[in-house]
């Protein structure tokens, strides 16, 4: 997640905190915004990135099946606006399609993290950083050695250009020092640069472009990140660089909060080593960050938290689907006195860590599961039909008066009907269920609800088309607009979620 200086929260969501001004997930602050004027439909948690609204027609879903028209179903959505008679008539003239043997059988519309053309590494090479008195220090060695050389790291980073991570023996520094009892992010950033500078003094190997300094602070160190105590916020790590000879040096912290266990900090560590990799530099050259402009809605749903590993923590969060995994390996035989691996007793068997899925574009577009690796069983949700260009108000979170998204325009007072398509990745073995929720359900959406909605069928199969009816009964004024949210639940209990802005304006 981006705070004011990249800062990450990974691991379970602890502690998060929904507030009114849609700030930084976490109990962070929205980080600050381009200088340029270039991204006047960003908020200030989103450095520049093209937000205006492409054609209304180009993120539409588009049914598979022929026998299933777009047209029809958005036509037979009571024409756009409507009153908030839902007769048997105007039931009747509705498109609700029809189960299908294609998958899936409408075009997801969902969104890609985009590339800003910032450096990627190709060959990130991991330094595992730990105190005295860890008591995992072996295994952490070891899983920095092994998480850039399998396929979980393949499926995760391959699409964005990031080769294999290499690591060993000369990778692993155990400092001589005491951990530091109070220490705070920028002095960390300073130690750390200095360290870098004196490296051959403090036993750290040379830093380079490609390298990942990994600190897994001490259960002991209480670390505050923008200024307040990282563990009371729920931040289980985060990533920067520092400036060293003019070169951009990535670095990756990892808290491990009292009472914090080995797969904590596997899993943290996993969400920013990929990201470090995927977007090292993301303050002043950002890489892959940010939906697309026509994604604001998911932006929102994600309170502006939207690196690749971002994605998945949040979106398919632990009431969501599977979005951590364990990751298994077989370990090296000892090579002798050099240590082939990192000692882990037995050699040369399997060891596994947990780790966070992260976010694939690639899956996401080919209408999977956008959380990769991928999970096991089919994946299933709903796409909106018909959306349009629509404007939200995002000064009341330090963002443009006039952001320009895809969604649904309903004036205060009105009510509008749209149809939503059924789809999945394969057969699901039977119908799964849709239900609206206004915010965040992850968040526990919002105190004092603006609209009212109905869905006319609330299950359905690949191919099946339902229609949301929403009535906007007071206009929140965070962004003269309502973030709705389509949650789909498998029987066999996963689940997506569907964010769609409603704009008042």
């Amino acid at each position: 997640m981006r705070w004011t200086r990249v800062v990450e929260r990974c691991g379970a969501l602890v502690g998060l905190v929904a507030v009114a001004g849609l700030a930084a997930a976490c109990g962070g602050v929205a980080s600050e915004g381009p200088a340029d004027g270039s991204t006047a439909d960003a908020v200030s948690a989103k450095p520049a990135h093209d937000s205006g609204a492409r054609d209304a027609g180009h993120a539409d879903a588009t049914p598979v099946d022929s026998g299933k028209a777009k047209d029809a179903a958005v036509e037979a959505a009571d024409g756009g606006k409507a009153d908030a008679e839902t007769d048997g008539a105007a039931d009747a003239a509705r498109d609700h399609g029809g189960v299908s043997s294609i998958y899936p059988a409408f075009t997801p519309d969902v969104p890609q993290v985009q590339n800003n053309g910032g450096v990627v590494l190709t060959s990130p090479e991991i330094v595992t950083i730990t105190w005295p008195g860890e008591a995992n220090a072996a295994a952490l060695e070891a899983f920095g050695d092994d998480i850039g050389r399998g396929p979980y790291w393949a499926a995760t980073t391959k699409e964005y250009g990031v080769g294999p991570a290499t690591s060993g023996p000369a990778n692993h520094v155990r400092l001589a020092e005491q951990p530091i009892a109070q220490w705070s992010d920028s002095a960390l950033a300073a130690w750390l640069a200095d360290h870098a500078t004196n490296y051959a003094k403090y036993g750290l190997p040379a830093p380079t472009p490609q390298t990942i300094y990994t600190l897994y602070l001490s259960t002991s160190t209480s670390l505050t990140v923008s200024g307040t105590d990282g563990c009371q916020q729920g931040v289980g790590g985060y990533h920067e660089t520092f400036v060293l000879g003019g070169a951009q040096i990535p670095y990756a912290v990892v808290l491990q909060c009292r009472g914090a266990q080995l797969n904590d900090a596997t899993s943290s560590a996993s969400h920013e080593l990929i990201e470090a990799a995927t977007d090292p530099q993301a303050t002043n050259s950002p890489a892959y960050i940010y939906f697309d402009g026509d994604h604001l809605a998911w932006d929102v749903f994600q309170q502006f938290q939207d690196e690749v590993g971002d994605a998945c923590e949040f979106y398919f969060g632990p009431t969501g689907s599977f979005y951590m995994q364990p990751f298994s390996v077989v370990e090296e035989a000892d090579a002798g006195a050099d240590g082939g691996d990192a000692g882990l007793v037995p050699d040369a068997g399997t060891v596994s860590y947990n780790v966070q899925r992260t976010w694939s574009n690639l899956a996401a577009a080919a209408g999977h599961n956008p959380c990769v690796p991928a999970v096991t069983g089919p994946y299933a949700s709903v796409t909106p039909l018909g959306m349009e260009t629509v404007t939200m108000n995002l000064t009341g979170i330090g963002g443009s008066a006039s952001a320009k998204s895809l969604g649904y325009r309903i004036l205060k007072g009105e009510t509008r009907t749209f149809a939503v398509g059924f789809h999945s990745d394969g057969p699901t073995g039977g119908p799964w269920t849709i239900s609206a929720r206004e915010g965040n359900p992850l968040m526990g959406g919002v105190s004092s609800p603006h609209i009212t909605t109905t869905i006319d069928t609330p299950s359905g199969q690949n191919g099946d088309i339902a229609y949301v009816t929403v009535t906007v009964e007071a206009v929140d004024t965070t962004m003269d607009g309502e973030l709705l949210t389509i949650v789909s639940q498998l029987s066999t209990g996963g689940r997506a979620f569907l964010p769609i802005l409603i704009s008042n304006q």
